[in-house]
């Protein structure tokens, strides 16, 4: 994802099959990742709260989708495109970071977070 962001910051403005080659490898590195998240809090909840433990998640999720757009916007207008592409590869990284817990879970009691679960 990190390399189609930066393809995507690097693509000239006339090759429209650059573009559409950039913007699809990004779609294809948000929307994975995405249904992932997903998959974890399946995985992660009770078997009697999966529609639950799935539903907060989505509403977590779309709440800060529709929180990010205010802090990006100021980031485009007051330094431009570059800096914008270079917030987004940050997030990345910070979401990958955040997810670090979870790489050998196989169920909430892996995580040592809730001693007495």
């Amino acid at each position: 994802l990190v390399a189609a962001i930066q393809g995507l910051l690097m693509a000239p403005s006339g090759n429209h099959l650059y573009l559409a080659a950039s913007v699809a490898s990004v779609g294809f590195g948000v929307y994975g990742p995405q249904n992932l998240i997903g998959l974890i809090g399946a995985e992660m909840s009770h078997p009697a709260a999966v529609a639950t433990g799935n539903g907060v998640l989505g509403w977590i999720s779309y709440m800060g989708a529709a929180a990010a757009g205010l802090p990006l916007s100021i980031v485009l207008t007051k330094y431009g495109w570059t800096a914008f592409f270079y917030c987004l590869v940050g997030c990345t990284g910070l979401a990958g970071l955040l997810l670090l817990p979870y790489i050998n879970a196989r169920n909430v009691k892996d995580l040592k977070l809730f001693p007495d679960l």
